[in-house]
């Protein structure tokens, strides 16, 4: 699990923000954007996504397997390159860009299970990955409003 081992555990992701001392100090400077949690949560969903769409009628249907993929891959990209970019504005809106992504992600998943691609369990596997990324992403998107988030690092 490498950096997932190491983040904080996140609170449930049914509540609407969750309380940054619950996160291990969610509110620290973070010295690279690998230490965000929403960041590594997302990182976690790719794998959940890659996972089940391997085999089965996602071998034959690349174009929605490729576009659950990429949306699933733009999230974390999108943390990385606001916190690169080292100006809080332009970070916001990468987060922000990132959260419209889950959205599209659910959507995605409502097509697969639609189409029979993802079963119950596969549905659910991908959803609970969604469902514990957004409260962290609402989170940092939060902290920046608040201007709570600071670059500490020199990336």
């Amino acid at each position: 699990k490498g950096l997932l081992a190491q983040r904080p555990p996140f609170p449930n992701p049914k509540s609407k923000i969750p309380n940054p001392k619950s996160m291990g100090g969610f509110m620290n400077d973070f010295d690279k954007f690998e230490d965000i949690p929403a960041w590594q949560e997302s990182m976690e969903l790719i794998r959940r996504v890659y996972e089940h769409t391997a085999e089965g009628p996602w071998l034959v249907d690349d174009v929605l397997r490729d576009e659950l993929r990429s949306t699933a891959i733009s999230i974390p990209t999108k943390i990385a390159k606001g916190y690169g970019l080292g100006e809080i504005m332009e970070f916001r809106k990468s987060v922000t860009s990132a959260r419209g992504q889950i959205f599209v992600i659910k959507t995605l998943l409502y097509i697969a299970k639609d189409l029979e691609y993802l079963d119950e369990a596969g549905f659910d596997a991908i959803n609970a990955a969604v469902e514990s990324t957004l409260p962290l992403i609402d989170l940092l998107g939060d902290n920046l409003k608040r201007g709570a988030f600071r670059r500490s690092g020199n990336q």
